[in-house]
């Protein structure tokens, strides 16, 4: 099973023999991994992907799960729902990258909108300092307050999954891509 980097607390939290469980944080997947994901089930069908498909499909999988299984389906999509003997190409990959944006924007303007303004402020002030992670100091010194008044709204971004704790001190969002949606916003 799988859950939020902020699973093991709130599992805690509803039932008590939860302590119990083996608890494996995961990192993004190993390129294989990305591959066994797209290539098996179309052999299974008997559809194949071209290499520099596959190569670009994996490009922007980026080894986050979510995104390989949105490629995977946009661009299966794409394909028309391939009969057994067909390929996936260049050009229907980058079309199912195309419809994998559009998702993408919806779940980021969902998440965005699911945010207060407090912890909107605190996000905006991440991805202005770049994709990947942030220290949290760096992100008070953007906001110019002291790094303790990013407690509670640290805490509600971890707990509503938007954000996660990378190094210590550290925070990054949890998909990628969102740090350069909220910099194209123009609300600030």
């Amino acid at each position: 099973m799988a859950g939020l980097p902020n699973a093991a607390e709130v599992i805690s939290s509803a039932v008590t023999f939860s302590e119990r469980f083996a608890y494996r944080p995961r990192a993004g997947l190993e390129r294989e991994a990305e591959e066994f994901a797209l290539v098996v089930p179309a052999r299974q069908l008997g559809v194949e992907w071209e290499q520099d498909s596959l190569g670009e499909a994996l490009a922007n999988a980026g080894g986050y799960p979510y995104m390989v299984q949105l490629i995977g389906d946009a661009t299966w999509t794409a394909a028309g729902r391939p009969d057994p003997g067909a390929r996936i190409t260049l050009d229907q990959v980058r079309a199912g990258r195309t419809a994998m944006a559009a998702d993408l924007d919806a779940l980021f303007r969902a998440r965005w909108a699911n945010a207060t303004t407090g912890e909107r402020e605190l996000m905006h002030a991440m991805a202005s300092l770049g994709d990947e992670h942030a220290r949290r100091a760096d992100i008070a010194r953007a906001l110019g307050v002291t790094s303790d008044s990013l407690s509670v709204p640290r805490a509600r971004l971890l707990d509503k999954g938007f954000v996660q704790a990378g190094e210590r001190g550290t925070l990054e969002f949890t998909i990628p891509g969102f740090a350069k949606f909220i910099r194209d916003l123009d609300e600030f």
